[in-house]
């Protein structure tokens, strides 16, 4: 537990990551079990995935990775966004709203989890209604998930929220 809580705090390398890339690729699956959610080895796994899958080192992920390589982290990333946990959910949006940054074409691996994002900006407050927001904007910017946002009401939504998160309502 302690390597991932330091890891989560250093800054990117290649350096490191070009020696370990597979490591980290296994560890998409590793840091997620019920036992690391219990532990708090999946909030450090998200704030490190955070950190190192930033706009900012998006030439070296990709010299190393492809976007199927994030797929078991996709997976996991939409079982988080339906969780209860608060740290995690907004971590998880953050982490989510990354990786479309780094591969746009990844945003539409998490169009199941819309209709619930929606949800959450209509019905939740502070934190959960702002990550929520944020998230849901970046993913309406997917030609991909625009009948979702349409058949949802994702747009009246989003105009809502936008107003919450700028401070006028």
């Amino acid at each position: 537990m302690r390597v991932i809580q330091l890891m989560s705090k250093l800054n990117f390398s290649e350096e490191i990551f070009s020696q370990n890339y597979k490591t980290y690729v296994a560890s998409f699956s590793d840091f997620f079990d019920e036992k690391a959610k219990q532990n708090g080895l999946t909030n450090h796994a998200i704030r490190l995935y955070i950190r190192w899958f930033s706009k900012e080192n998006e030439a070296i992920i990709k010299k190393y990775l492809k976007a199927e390589d994030f797929d078991p982290l996709v997976k996991n990333l939409n079982q988080i966004l339906k969780e209860k946990d608060e740290e995690r959910f907004a971590n998880g949006t953050i982490l989510v709203g990354s990786l479309g940054d780094l591969d746009p074409e990844l945003l539409p691996k998490f169009n199941d989890c819309i209709p619930l994002l929606l949800e959450i900006c209509k019905d939740k407050t502070g934190l959960w209604r702002k990550n929520a927001g944020i998230l849901v904007a970046k993913l309406a910017k997917h030609p991909a998930n625009l009948d979702i946002f349409r058949k949802f009401h994702g747009i009246e939504i989003l105009s809502s929220v936008s107003q919450f998160i700028l401070g006028n309502k």
